[in-house]
């Protein structure tokens, strides 16, 4: 059975996700959750509901390449996931794709979900 990857672009107040096709060739945005402490809740729902075999989450780092706050929330984050939900988790490497996200159409309020789409599309074109 052919099943789909997660994306996530986290964030300290938003958590962008998307989702790739059952071939895992193409990338699109799904949805923008908030960064509270249902989030880990609602990623467990939506891989449940989308037969997701993998996530892949934007890994931030600062403009010297060391990690940033964000990067230090995403870790905490991730450890709640493990805890509740068995699934590969693979970080990737992710620069500017919020602004990438917002340099055909203006921010709003599926930006997040659209730099999810990028983060998972970078890694969907790299890996498989």
């Amino acid at each position: 059975m052919v099943m789909k990857i997660l994306g996530i672009d986290y964030g300290t107040k938003r958590i962008g996700l998307a989702l790739s096709n059952e071939s895992q060739t193409v990338a699109f945005p799904q949805e923008v959750i908030p960064a509270d402490g249902g989030a880990v809740g609602k990623v467990i729902k939506i891989c449940l509901a989308e037969k997701v075999s993998k996530i892949v989450i934007g890994e931030s780092k600062n403009y010297v390449g060391g990690f940033n706050l964000v990067h230090a929330q995403a870790l905490k984050f991730v450890d709640q996931l493990k805890k509740q939900f068995s699934v590969e988790i693979i970080w990737q490497p992710e620069f500017f794709s919020t602004i990438e996200a917002t340099r055909l159409i203006d921010k709003d309020k599926e930006t997040d979900a659209r730099a999810a789409a990028i983060i998972l599309q970078s890694y969907l074109d790299r890996y498989v």
